[in-house]
């Protein structure tokens, strides 16, 4: 689904403009390691996490090994869709994650609660 490499990243939301930012990922023994990094006017974004693929499954967690999404898939067709929701605090963050290709992937949160209320989506296009 993922190649191990450089992606560039298109950022949209309904609170913020557009971001270009660059996702470069490392493969290491099982897991894939990520830095996603991106910069508005006043302040650089960087999010690292793990990826690891097992069978039908993309688990996603932070750098300290907390869940952030469990991802199952039903086929290996493309486009492949999955859906995942988790609450942070007080807030869920619900995912759908659809890979179009091998080079092209999208994943957009809903994010809702009484401290965030909005929708993101990120384009992920592999450079080279």
């Amino acid at each position: 689904m993922i190649y191990f490499k450089k992606y560039s990243v298109e950022i949209f939301s309904n609170s913020k403009s557009t971001l270009n930012g660059i996702l470069n990922c490392i493969k290491d023994t099982d897991k894939i390691l990520c830095e996603e990094s991106y910069s508005e006017a006043f302040r650089n974004y960087t999010y690292k996490y793990i990826l690891i693929f097992h069978k039908n499954q993309l688990t996603v967690k932070q750098s300290s090994g907390a869940l952030l999404h469990q991802f199952e898939f039903k086929t290996s067709d493309y486009p492949i869709k999955s859906t995942h929701s988790h609450l942070c605090v007080k807030d869920m963050y619900s995912a759908e994650i659809v890979f179009h290709s091998k080079s092209f992937f999208e994943l957009t949160y809903h994010v809702y609660g009484p401290e965030k209320d909005y929708e993101m989506i990120k384009k992920y296009t592999a450079i080279g």
